[in-house]
């Protein structure tokens, strides 16, 4: 054999374990899951009043340093209509990060129209919240990987909380005060 197809077999072997090898990192990245990054389980929110801070409770657990993202996007219900979304922003998670405690919802959804909509609480009704994160890609040409979680259906209600749970309130305002007179 000539050194000419020696040397365009020994490239052409190269390319070949080139591509092998940048196909198996492809497939390794399909197969990640944002789980193993960052696990988002719940979000809830119970009882806000309208035009009020919105205190949302988060369970999650940021498992591994990487960089990434999230997107919340706020729906009215029962038409879905989408009242306000923060578009996706950019953040570098790091999993010493604090749990999210004392937050409300404008900190959550903070971004895109969301941040001046949402600035003085949401109006009276009925909502749910996507909340979108991802993973940011290793290569240009490859999608980023994503998980969203959708919260259940809650209640922003008007200037008085509905009779149940003004009834409730008022119960437990009542035991307060007579285990404080009596302590």
């Amino acid at each position: 054999m000539s050194t000419s197809t020696d040397t365009l077999k020994a490239v052409f072997r190269l390319l070949l374990a080139i591509l092998v090898s940048l196909l198996i990192y492809i497939g390794a990245w399909f197969a990640v899951d944002v789980r193993w990054y960052l696990d988002l389980r719940t979000v809830t929110i119970t009882a806000p009043v309208a035009n009020e801070a919105i205190p949302i409770v988060v369970s999650r657990d940021i498992h591994t340093d990487f960089n990434g993202g999230y997107s919340v996007t706020i729906r009215e219900q029962p038409t879905n209509h989408v009242f306000c979304t923060s578009g996706d922003v950019a953040v570098p998670y790091r999993s010493e990060t604090d749990p999210v405690e004392g937050k409300d919802l404008s900190w959550w959804a903070f971004g895109g129209d969301c941040t001046e909509r949402i600035a003085p609480g949401l109006p009276a009704g009925d909502y749910t919240i996507e909340t979108c994160h991802y993973v940011s890609r290793p290569l240009l040409i490859l999608p980023s990987k994503r998980r969203c979680v959708l919260s259940g259906v809650f209640t922003v209600w008007g200037e008085e909380l509905p009779a149940p749970i003004q009834r409730q309130i008022d119960g437990l305002e009542r035991q307060i005060n007579q285990l404080q007179s009596e302590g």
